[in-house]
């Protein structure tokens, strides 16, 4: 039954617009934050009137056609386009002319579609980027495994030579049938954007220690990537993880028990899991757990000596603050360095 009244509501809520979303079964959308360029010689954020000022619109399906939508990837609002049931061929176009400066020849923006339906198993539709009527930029060619979740994209136009002083139009497209719903948001044409080292835990080299006995740990993924996720099918927690996630590690012997419940600031749906292999977390996960909307907990007893490392996670879109407690076994002393006993054992 988990999550059985938001699919309810998410229904409601739809046919209250009068669109139409496809989705999967456990789809939701996802809050990660956007990281805004250095500058920004040009931005849109459809936060305003629909279409901004300046901006025009290519329709060919009136019922179904770029609108403004909430929730955006970036604020409140975005660019969404629904897909028509009736299968009527969508070919749905938003565009703006902008003349290029010196140094700030990068487009970036948010968008978000569907794998499932655009893709792998079907290519029904996508979603891409025009300028001057050349794509620079689609969704199915970029090799992104998401479903409904807010990933930031960037062309450098200079590759495509485009150049400084050059009045371009570019253009944001949705074409297909039978495809799904779709968004860009955030939309910026400035300086090309360094990020930031990620923080301490961002991923497994730089995991954070899980000290020994019991413990508590306060903590954010604000500021975190989506590194580790989960898919459903096979998955330790029975449900897929894709939010922002953080990683902490220990090391157990053959034995040793480790136990961790998860408690969010907010609800949003945690999830947490105990992997061995951080090129694999799908299937070297050994435990984990996704409570409903919060408290996920498990108990795990180690089988083989090794490092050990706990994702903390969400199903979706859950940012902010949470705790993790409970009792490690184990410590953060490599195993095969932990004891006398330990390196005997490495010669037998």
């Amino acid at each position: 039954m988990k999550r059985m009244l938001i699919i309810v509501l998410a229904l409601l809520v739809v046919s209250s617009v009068a669109f139409a979303g496809k989705m999967l079964p456990d789809a939701k959308f996802s809050t990660e934050p956007y990281t805004p360029m250095g500058s920004r010689d040009y931005t849109e954020g459809f936060e305003g009137a629909f279409p901004p000022a300046g901006w025009t619109q290519g329709i060919t399906n009136p019922n179904f056609t770029w609108h403004q939508y909430s929730p955006g990837g970036e604020g409140t609002y975005c660019a969404n386009c629904f897909y028509d049931p009736a299968l009527v061929p969508q070919f749905e176009t938003l565009c703006f002319s902008h003349t290029l400066v010196v140094d700030e020849l990068y487009l970036s923006f948010l968008a978000m579609s569907s794998y499932y339906w655009g893709v792998d198993p079907y290519q029904n539709y996508d979603i891409y980027v025009t300028v001057d009527g050349g794509v620079v930029w689609s969704f199915r060619a970029d090799g992104t495994t998401n479903n409904y979740v807010w990933d930031p994209y960037g062309v450098d136009l200079a590759t495509f030579g485009f150049v400084a002083g050059q009045t371009v139009e570019i253009c944001f497209v949705y074409e297909g049938s039978d495809g799904a719903q779709a968004g860009f948001d955030a939309i910026k044409v400035g300086e090309v954007y360094v990020p930031p080292p990620p923080p301490e835990g961002d991923v497994c080299e730089t995991a954070l220690p899980i000290p020994s006995g019991d413990f508590s740990i306060d903590g954010s993924n604000v500021g975190f990537a989506n590194d580790y996720p989960l898919v459903y099918t096979d998955s330790c927690t029975g449900y897929s993880a894709s939010g922002l996630d953080v990683v902490y590690y220990t090391n157990l012997e053959v034995d040793d028990v480790f136990t961790v419940t998860m408690d969010t600031v907010g609800d949003w749906d945690d999830s947490i899991y105990l992997i061995t292999d951080c090129a694999d977390p799908q299937y070297s996960c050994v435990a984990g757990d996704d409570a409903y909307p919060d408290m996920s907990t498990f108990t795990y007893t180690a089988t083989v000596a090794g490092t050990y490392y706990l994702i903390v996670s969400a199903y979706s879109s859950g940012v902010g603050e949470y705790t993790i407690f409970g009792f490690n076994g184990g410590s953060t002393t490599p195993v095969e360095t932990a004891s006398w006993g330990s390196i005997k054992a490495l010669y037998r």
